[in-house]
């Protein structure tokens, strides 16, 4: 994850030492430590390494716009999605990445961009989707706790849990 990680930073910002000194943050913080620690927390490890190499490749065909890079990008984008379903909706990211440091803008003709790109990654989420509900037979289950909660509650835990998590990214002891 962390060479991966490193070759996104570079990416971005194009100064290795901004991108080695992200990495170092990344790899001493002791919240990523509980992701490695932990067996059953290796699909968090996949993710991360598939997303971030999805995002690289996303970022070549920003710059070069080469369909080759787009299709990579999506293969990755699936292989991530077969590893952990949180990442479903990550792909979002690229276009705000492209908003921001590339070149797309706030018009027609971008949008029309936005949606032909976005097809290499709805279909795999959609095929994703279906192998998911061939197997398991239903695509949302019924889960205990946390999703019995009314809305309310729901929104009460987020309010209060957010800030707790945020404080632990500053200080995790």
């Amino acid at each position: 994850v962390s060479i991966s990680l490193f070759m996104l930073l570079k990416r971005l910002t194009r100064i290795s030492v901004v991108a080695f000194i992200g990495t170092i943050l990344f790899l001493t913080h002791p919240i990523i430590s509980e992701n490695i620690n932990m067996v059953s927390a290796l699909t968090e490890q996949y993710m991360a390494i598939f997303f971030v190499i999805s995002f690289i490749y996303y970022i070549k065909y920003s710059d070069l716009r080469k369909v080759k890079y787009l299709f990579f990008s999506s293969f990755f984008y699936l292989l991530a999605l077969f590893a952990k379903e949180t990442v479903a909706l990550l792909f979002m990211t690229f276009f705000v990445y492209d908003f921001l440091f590339g070149k797309l803008k706030l018009n027609k003709k971008s949008a029309v961009v936005f949606l032909k790109s976005s097809v290499f990654y709805i279909i795999p989420l959609i095929a994703y989707l279906l192998v998911r509900f061939i197997v398991l037979g239903n695509v949302v289950h019924d889960l205990t706790g946390y999703h019995n909660f009314d809305e309310l509650s729901r929104f009460l835990t987020a309010v209060f849990t957010f800030p707790l998590y945020l404080s632990k990214l500053i200080y995790p002891w």
